[in-house]
């Protein structure tokens, strides 16, 4: 674990997802992705309140950025400081939000996250600092395959329950020295449990159908999917595989 240290307010520059900063760029994508999913679950929440369309859609942007300003807030008197760039993703990610649900695409297009295995490193190759693992994370931009057939015409039989996916993580950052560090890229398929959901009669306006609904459009289940990976720190490819691999070497 790690103690939080507190400091005078200051300012920080982590970089974006270059090889030398402070999580290979993992931490953006997360930014990104859980302030996306914020925005768009606050969105359908005002409007099944009562709000009228266009307040939800403002009130759903608005909160979740307030929510990314207080926690850089707290960052900047935190030994982290108070990241520009993690602001300005939590702007695109909860952006995106609307942009898509404003055009009408969410049955199309969506973001997701969940845990992976990982290996530890070797005690060989290990360091420990400050700040947050990401190696037992992955993030996912999805098309949804029942959208897209819908849209082209296409009857695509039980493929309309798969996504395929771009996938973005990053290994080693928190606990190996820099050669032995992965950022990996990738695409996969997998399956859209919210499509199956919909297949068997759930509702997503009914009180135990909405939270499994909510769950399964922001969640990537561990092995519930398949891909190939590429390291751009080695320059190699990694997979077939679920996100897991960490093959720590320069």
């Amino acid at each position: 674990g790690w103690t939080r240290h507190f400091e005078s307010f200051h300012f920080t520059e982590e970089g974006w997802f270059g090889r030398g900063t402070y999580a290979g760029g993992a931490d953006k994508v997360s930014h990104l992705v859980l302030y996306n999913i914020l925005a768009r679950e606050l969105r359908i929440g005002y409007e099944r309140m009562g709000y009228e369309t266009d307040r939800a859609y403002a009130m759903g942007f608005g909160v979740a950025l307030a929510g990314g300003l207080i926690v850089e807030l707290g960052d900047g008197i935190a030994i982290f400081g108070f990241s520009w760039e993690d602001l300005l993703t939590d702007a695109i990610g909860a952006g995106s939000a609307v942009l898509i649900s404003r055009s009408g695409l969410d049955d199309l297009v969506g973001f997701r996250f969940g845990p992976v295995p990982s290996k530890t490193p070797p005690a060989c190759c290990r360091l420990n600092k400050e700040g947050k693992d990401y190696s037992k994370e992955i993030y996912t931009a999805d098309i949804k395959l029942a959208g897209a057939a819908k849209r082209l015409g296409w009857g695509i039989g039980p493929a309309r329950f798969l996504y395929l996916s771009m996938t973005y993580g990053s290994k080693g950052y928190k606990f190996s020295y820099p050669e032995f560090r992965q950022r990996d890229i990738g695409v996969e398929l997998g399956v859209n449990f919210t499509e199956i959901l919909t297949a068997a009669g759930v509702r997503d306006t009914t009180w135990w159908g909405r939270p499994l609904f909510i769950f399964f459009n922001s969640v990537r289940l561990p092995f519930t999917a398949i891909g190939y990976r590429y390291d751009l720190n080695h320059h190699r490819w990694h997979g077939p595989d679920s996100g897991e691999k960490y093959e720590p070497g320069p």
